[in-house]
């Protein structure tokens, strides 16, 4: 697990990328600051984003927070 891994290091979409940028994510382990429910309330993320940053998080070993 890397979790310092920076957002602009990660092989992501550049939508998914701006999406996290946007909310003041630097690396993926903030990610863990977040529920699954705050994530959908986020403007432009849809489904297949959704799938991508759900895919990201876990190939890195990062959880929502309360998982």
């Amino acid at each position: 697990m890397n979790s310092i891994l920076k957002i602009a290091e990660m092989d992501i979409s550049v939508r998914l990328y701006i999406i996290l940028h946007n909310h003041g994510i630097e690396n993926i382990e903030d990610m863990s600051n977040y529920t699954s429910d705050d994530i959908i309330h986020w403007k432009n993320i849809g489904r297949r984003t959704l799938e991508e940053l759900l895919s990201t998080m876990k190939s890195n070993g990062i959880k929502f927070k309360g998982e």
